[in-house]
């Protein structure tokens, strides 16, 4: 499953709800079960669920997979904040210079609404950093 990642969690960024509730379901029942491997992309590309429009997706992702994920790895956060923030941010330099590598080619067709560059979507990569942050667990 781990080399299908890219190409699997793109249906997280799918414009239609049904795509992105049934994708986040099979993403949520393959990290339980340890069939996907759970990794920086994994937790990027699950986090900007936060702010859905979908009360379902929102409600599926907080108490479902993020309950499953902590679970597993409780410094989840704490391991992957760094990562995730260049992944968010979509900064490539230094060891992260492969970031093309983690995104799907471009299609005008699909409307992907995750891109958290830049200046106008500060507050949105505030939310999640804030997420990361309050749920960080330093021992």
């Amino acid at each position: 499953m781990d080399p299908l990642q890219k190409a699997f969690l793109h249906g997280l960024r799918d414009r239609v709800d049904f795509v992105r509730y049934h994708t986040l379901l099979l993403t949520t029942e393959l990290l339980r079960s340890q069939y996907m491997k759970l990794s920086a992309l994994v937790i990027a590309r699950l986090l900007p669920l936060l702010m859905d429009k979908d009360a379902t997706i929102r409600n599926t992702l907080e108490k479902e997979t993020l309950a499953v994920i902590e679970e597993q790895f409780p410094t989840v956060y704490t391991d992957n904040y760094v990562t995730v923030m260049f992944l968010i941010n979509r900064v490539p330099y230094g060891v992260y210079n492969d970031i093309k590598n983690l995104e799907m080619p471009y299609n005008p067709i699909c409307f992907l609404n995750h891109n958290f560059s830049g200046p106008l979507k500060r507050n949105e990569r505030m939310t999640i950093y804030k997420f990361m942050v309050s749920m960080m667990r330093i021992s």
